[in-house]
């Protein structure tokens, strides 16, 4: 199973819509406000994860209509939205060797969430994905 993960970083709806079509992943997982971007490309997510605080309420509404599997987390929690998504995405496999997991708009200006996703994806790593 090949699973994207799309977070709420930079991210150019063209080209993220070409990845996301031409690569067949079996699922997209939006973390939050990467369901905005996902919609900006045109593409709709299989599942929304995290307390939604930066998704718009037109997004949640266009999920909904579109039977996207949306989770809400409480605002006050320990792990980031984008570490929910992960957790999701591992949780899927059940003990078998993921495929793949593929991060994108994950980077951007802000170094400490830059380095923050990379924290993430290197304990997925660990995890044998």
């Amino acid at each position: 199973m090949r699973i994207a993960i799309l977070a709420a970083g930079e991210w150019d709806p063209v080209w993220g819509r070409a990845q996301l079509t031409e690569e067949k992943y079996d699922l997209l997982i939006c973390a939050d406000g990467g369901a905005n971007l996902a919609l900006t490309a045109g593409v709709f997510p299989d599942v929304l994860i995290g307390d939604l605080d930066s998704v718009s309420q037109d997004t949640i509404d266009l999920c909904r209509r579109e039977n996207v599997k949306i989770v809400k987390y409480p605002s006050e929690k320990d792990q980031t939205d984008l570490e929910l998504a992960v957790d999701y995405a591992l949780g899927l496999f059940k003990g078998r060797p993921a495929e793949e997991i593929s991060l994108y708009a994950a980077g951007g200006m802000r170094m400490d969430h830059l380095l923050g996703n990379i924290a993430v994806m290197l304990g997925a790593a660990q995890k044998k994905v």
